[in-house]
């Protein structure tokens, strides 16, 4: 059972573009990755039997992501991973203070109920470049990724605050 450290615990992981003993070379300049809560994303990940070396290998395996565009208006940017199984949001600071607030109910849930049809977090993460410039980011299963037929999509809103539609 997850303890309430569990939830509050993050890994900071400097990333220089040389490599170090624990990470890969890279081209991009030096970064700051942070884990949030990663011992409960990864007993969230085995809840929906994602294998973690596929995980890894989709999400971070080297491949190009898709964005495609979105208009929200939240000004999130979405990836898609390269075969389209997860999807890759940026978040605010708040966002990402509020998403850790609601985890505790979110992981009891989902353990309790596998087949919830709320969305599927796999993980949240934070990049930091140059002391100042950071960008939160939330992993997500792609509800695109089904054998199923979708013979319709919606675009659920989470507020209707500023937004409005005519009759029509």
């Amino acid at each position: 059972e997850m303890k309430s450290k569990d939830f509050d615990e993050t890994i900071k992981i400097r990333m220089p573009s040389s490599g170090s003993a624990t990470t890969p070379p890279h081209s991009m300049s030096d970064f700051k990755f942070k884990d949030y809560s990663p011992q409960v994303f990864r007993r969230i990940r085995d809840t929906f039997n994602i294998v973690p070396s596929e995980y890894l290998i989709d999400v971070c395996g080297g491949f190009e992501y898709l964005e495609f565009i979105s208009n929200s208006k939240s000004g999130s940017f979405f990836f898609y991973s390269h075969n389209r199984q997860y999807m890759i949001k940026t978040i605010s600071d708040g966002e990402c203070k509020f998403l850790r607030t609601i985890l505790p109910d979110y992981y009891t849930h989902v353990t309790k109920n596998p087949d919830t049809l709320l969305v599927r977090f796999c993980g949240m993460h934070r990049v930091k470049i140059h002391k100042k410039k950071e960008m939160h980011f939330l992993i997500m299963g792609s509800v695109f990724n089904t054998s199923q037929f979708l013979h319709k999509t919606f675009d659920i809103k989470g507020s209707s605050h500023g937004r409005w539609a005519t009759e029509e």
